[in-house]
């Protein structure tokens, strides 16, 4: 009986459900009016279609989306035109109200105004855009860059334990298992020793875990969570506009962040596709402010309380001359900084570029930009996964490499497993590592966070990562490509018509 009841009350299970019955009540309204009356029916269809027509046109007019995203959205609704409308809403939807992105920019810009009161002059165009747009560049910051996910936990867990203020803890995922049962033992510990602890994670992300969990976190442990946009009550099933961000901080002076989410395969403790490699770098300094402001701007908007960001104002003693600048992006802005930053990194490259990402999906203006340093001399290496996670969208990304390849760009597909990292190196001298995947998702639609740096001696760390796991991949071959057969190069094809949404 308790089985069934935790099958029944499962997060998963109410929201399948829920899910289900919408379209199927859609449906059965459609279906019941076509054969009781076939008029009403017809009235129905049309209103449906004019809709679609509507909606398209809409979309067409918003000067802020994405040409590709947009282009894609109308032909699929066109294509699909009584219930293409539908689905637009449905899916697209952000969930937010004008209230709560109103909330939302309230907060973001007494964060900003905090930080701008720290932002340090630079002669990077790179780190000036980003500072332009609210974000604290700092130096008296110490960056360490760790090559595995085993390397970077381990430090975590250490570092965890020295904590004597207050450690906040984000997530897109948080899933049972060796890793998080370490760093939960430590968390409950600490809060006995009067340590505050906070914990956001993505309802999406972290969709194995009930909602009875995080509350018994709280209950029974002292540990304070909360949902960044939950699925219930609102009936939010999208994936998109979820929070993405990786963030940890300890006492304001150790922070880390990077591609690892907290689950036993990115130590690689359970093997999912062969050896997954992830990393991370770990902040200590000036800089870690910015990720304690993003994580508190975050819990402020979820909670939906105003938080003192003055509390965690913490001094610290570090002396550095590199330069970091820390930042977060989001879908409630009508700003693209990381594709932004990205496309800069790219036009400054005079030498050499490294970039990782799991996923290879990209718009016609990183594709021209990074085509054009290729043929103009620059050595362009780029690494993604032998062994896919996503089959489909593993199709999708192969899909771009021809016209990289073509244009003198090397794509590299790591043996061992999967690659999961997200960095992108220029000239040894300038890095960005954080959670944005190389794909709509992350550029345009995810929550994300990333560390824009210079520090020379995590460069070195980089570049070694990079020459390893580049002897460890294959380089991608035109003539590779072409033996694909015919039927799946047909459906690569149709899919790709499709990748921004993907």
């Amino acid at each position: 009986m308790k089985k069934l009841y935790r099958f029944l009350t499962n997060k998963n299970v109410i929201i399948a459900f829920l899910l289900l019955l919408q379209i199927v009540l859609f449906f059965a309204i459609i279906l019941v009016s076509i054969f009781r009356d076939f008029k009403i029916g017809l009235i129905i269809a049309l209103s449906l279609l004019v809709l679609s027509y509507i909606i398209s046109l809409y979309i067409l007019s918003r000067s802020s989306m994405n040409q590709a995203y947009k282009y894609t959205w109308v032909a699929s609704i066109l294509l699909f035109p009584i219930f293409g409308g539908i689905f637009y809403l449905f899916y697209n939807s952000r969930n937010y109200s004008k209230k709560q992105r109103n909330f939302y920019n309230k907060i973001t810009a007494r964060m900003k105004d905090e930080l701008k009161e720290r932002n340090l002059p630079s002669d990077n165009l790179i780190i000036n855009y980003l500072s332009g747009r609210g974000w604290a560049n700092y130096k008296n910051t110490n960056v360490e860059f760790f090559h595995t996910g085993e390397e970077i936990f381990a430090q975590i867990i250490e570092d965890l334990k020295t904590a004597k203020d207050f450690i906040f803890i984000q997530f897109f995922i948080i899933r049972q298992g060796v890793i998080w049962d370490t760093i939960l033992d430590i968390l409950k510990e600490k809060v006995k020793q009067g340590v505050e602890v906070k914990v956001i994670y993505d309802d999406w992300g972290s969709y194995t875990l009930p909602f009875r969990y995080y509350k018994k976190l709280f209950k029974k442990y002292g540990i304070e969570t909360i949902a960044y946009n939950p699925m219930i009550p609102k009936l939010n099933f999208q994936m998109n506009f979820r929070n993405h961000r990786k963030i940890i901080v300890i006492d304001g002076k150790i922070g880390y962040t990077g591609g690892f989410n907290i689950s036993d395969e990115y130590a690689n403790i359970v093997e999912r596709f062969g050896y997954w490699l992830d990393n991370g770098i770990k902040l200590v300094g000036e800089a870690v402010y910015s990720l304690t402001m993003t994580f508190l701007s975050d819990w402020a908007f979820a909670t939906k309380t105003p938080v003192d960001f003055s509390k965690y104002d913490v001094k610290t003693d570090v002396v550095s001359d590199g330069e970091v600048i820390p930042y977060a992006d989001s879908p409630l802005i009508n700003l693209t900084m990381t594709l932004d930053a990205l496309l800069r990194m790219v036009g400054q490259a005079k030498k050499v570029i490294y970039l990782s990402s799991p996923y290879l999906i990209i718009d016609a203006e990183l594709t021209n930009a990074l085509s054009l340093v290729a043929r103009s001399g620059v050595e362009v290496n780029i690494i993604i996964p032998k062994i896919p996670d996503k089959k489909f969208v593993y199709m999708v990304s192969e899909s771009y490499i021809p016209e990289l390849v073509k244009n003198g760009v090397n794509v590299y597909k790591y043996q061992p497993g999967f690659i999961h990292s997200k960095i992108f190196m220029v000239d040894n001298e300038l890095a960005s590592v954080g959670t944005s995947n190389l794909d709509y998702r992350s550029l345009y639609l995810h929550f994300e966070n990333n560390v824009i740096f210079n520090d020379k001696n995590a460069m070195l760390e980089i570049e070694k990562f990079f020459k390893n796991t580049i002897e460890q991949s294959e380089l991608v071959s035109l003539d590779k490509l072409k033996k694909r057969n015919i039927f799946y190069r047909a459906l690569q094809n149709i899919l790709r018509a499709f990748s921004p949404l993907l």
